[in-house]
């Protein structure tokens, strides 16, 4: 993928997302929120996935179940492959959270583990797993997307530990393809330019400038990789305009038909 140079984007006029978030989380180098916004124009800045699937929420009263995955379509066959799809199951963690539906968190949460086997570091997540059923269990939503965020962190820093960072920038990378796709499919399904700022995110930008640029030669010749490449360069296209800029509702049906294909490939394509 070619680089395109990275610019910080701001959110300006999201008026009632702004109007209902206590928070505003930065996007460098912290998990404490930062200060309450003192207006309406202030910036409203994703650090995370769960970050932008909780401000659609706050926004908008989207049907979050229609937005929940069938069931793998087929077992992964590459690493990276596994790493894009455990990516993108904490995407679905968040989405069962704002759902509410204890079930299908638990659910997801075995799938992680399911998976992270695969990648040889299930055992680093042991306490991280049980602490995701319990919170399901209790319905302790905060509690969850807390726990869910920090296994994250922590699978992708046990990846880094066993020379595997390229797989934990996959699975950064999966984690926003699948958040971005389950919010411009809701958007797609029901407009508003307000919501439609919400897409204009540096963190997201900053993953897809990255692109493929972090994986070694072996990562980089997986079928997978090679097929979502050119999709995911359209994909950071479509969110390169200004921050101010509202997407049209033609743009977010675009990314949101772009992103689900890319989807798509990463759940069911076989190497």
């Amino acid at each position: 993928m070619r680089s395109r140079p990275l610019t910080r984007l701001t959110l300006v006029g999201l008026l009632t997302c702004v109007q209902l978030a206590p928070v505003v989380r930065a996007v460098e180098g912290t998990d404490a929120p930062a200060a309450a916004p003192a207006n309406a124009s202030a910036p409203l800045l994703a650090r995370t996935p769960e970050d932008l699937i909780t401000a659609l929420g706050r926004c908008a009263k989207p049907d979050w179940a229609s937005k929940y995955r069938p069931p793998l379509a087929a077992s992964p066959n590459s690493r990276a492959q596994i790493a894009l799809l455990v990516g993108s199951l904490f995407a679905d963690g968040y989405l069962g959270a704002q759902a509410e539906d204890a079930q299908q968190c638990r659910n997801v949460g075995k799938d992680i583990m399911a998976l992270t086997k695969t990648l040889g570091v299930q055992a680093e997540l042991l306490d991280r797993s049980r602490s995701l059923g319990d919170s399901a269990q209790k319905k302790d939503w905060p509690l969850l997307r807390r726990e869910l965020e920090a296994t994250e962190s922590d699978l992708c820093a046990a990846l880094r530990k066993h020379e595997d960072a390229g797989l934990a920038h996959l699975v950064t990378l999966g984690a926003w393809i699948r958040g971005t796709e389950i919010v411009a499919s809701l958007l797609k399904d029901s407009y508003s330019e307000n919501a439609a700022l919400l897409l204009r995110q540096p963190a997201l930008n900053r993953v897809l400038d990255a692109g493929l640029q972090p994986l070694n030669e072996k990562l980089r010749a997986d079928a997978v990789l090679i097929v979502i490449q050119e999709r995911l360069t359209t994909v950071a296209q479509l969110l390169s305009g200004p921050g101010e800029n509202t997407m049209t509702r033609e743009e977010v049906n675009t990314l949101a038909q772009t992103l689900g294909s890319v989807f798509q490939d990463i759940t069911s394509r076989q190497n």
